[in-house]
């Protein structure tokens, strides 16, 4: 078995239907694994179950979120290479064609490049955009530098191809948590590959909602964004990685929370191997970044809610 794809999937069967529908299930070297993570409708699952007799359809035992369901996945692949997708999303045209051509048996993992569209009218999304220059920049100009931009920085599952067999030795799954469960795994795996190669071809196409837009900003899902970053911190303290991720900017951002989450934060990042750096706050070209980031955001958020509200 070449390649085990992983798609955790919860009480979205229509958008799952569309993913499957762009993978080559038929392929006697591809499986598919589907995780079910308790959806609400069984009736509508069970319905997809028979239209795809070729899946592997899996369930957790309880809600648990993405990274339960995709650890359960990890633990049923037999394939040579792991891929992973959101339910909602899909793949493009020759995706697994450009993996058959790239990926080799000694790659330890391959990024690849995807694209995004507002789900809504089909324009283009700027969600993609920040994962795509990583890897760009990096073919362009290949430096140690770039490429720790590329580990430190591209923080999701989809548009990369796994070794499984480096996957299990490192001992490395996807956390349990409510939010951020891809972070650790995914920059833990990339800081110890030894065999990394970025390939600039898209693969992949991200859906993006009005509802997905929409993430969670109580102060407890900030706080355990918080724990999974100060945890990182520490695992790669342990590896012996000198540059670790900075807590400047979760420690300013908690003001916008309250005391008790500002206090909560502090002691949490001074405790941690978390880095801070004062001048790094301060940097105009950071801030200036960010700001035009959370403008195209803004205007996405914007212009899919209307869309949704005229339909």
């Amino acid at each position: 078995m070449r390649y085990s794809l992983i798609i955790p999937h919860f009480d979205d069967v229509e958008r799952l239907e569309r993913l499957l529908s762009t993978v080559p299930v038929n392929r006697s070297d591809l499986e598919v694994i589907v995780i079910d993570d308790c959806s609400s409708d069984q009736y509508k699952l069970e319905s997809i179950k028979l239209r795809w007799p070729m899946v592997n359809w899996l369930t957790t035992e309880r809600n648990a979120g993405g990274g339960a369901a995709r650890n359960i996945g990890l633990k049923e692949a037999k394939g040579d290479h792991l891929v992973f997708a959101d339910s909602d999303d899909e793949f493009l045209p020759e995706a697994f064609t450009y993996f058959d051509t790239h990926v080799d048996d000694n790659d330890d993992l391959v990024y690849f490049l995807a694209e995004a569209l507002q789900e809504a009218d089909g324009s283009s999304s700027n969600r993609a955009d920040s994962l795509n220059e990583l890897c760009v920049s990096y073919t362009y100009r290949p430096s140690s530098q770039a490429l720790k931009k590329v580990q430190f920085g591209h923080v999701v599952p989809w548009a990369k191809v796994y070794s499984r067999r480096f996957v299990e030795s490192s001992g490395i799954k996807f956390e349990e948590t409510s939010v951020s469960n891809d972070v650790a795994f995914n920059v833990l795996l990339a800081i110890q590959a030894r065999n990394v190669r970025v390939v600039p071809v898209k693969v992949y196409r991200i859906h993006r909602r009005a509802k997905s837009l929409t993430a969670d900003t109580s102060p407890e899902a900030f706080l355990e964004r918080v724990s999974v970053k100060a945890r990182l911190a520490d695992s790669l303290k342990k590896l012996g990685v000198q540059e670790l991720p900075s807590a400047t900017g979760w420690m300013l951002a908690s003001f916008a929370y309250g005391p008790r989450t500002v206090y909560r934060t502090w002691r949490m990042c001074l405790a941690s191997e978390l880095q801070i750096d004062l001048f790094r706050a301060l940097d105009p070209f950071r801030w200036k970044r960010f700001m035009a980031k959370s403008r195209a955001d803004r205007s996405e958020k914007s212009a899919a809610e209307s869309s949704r509200g005229q339909r």
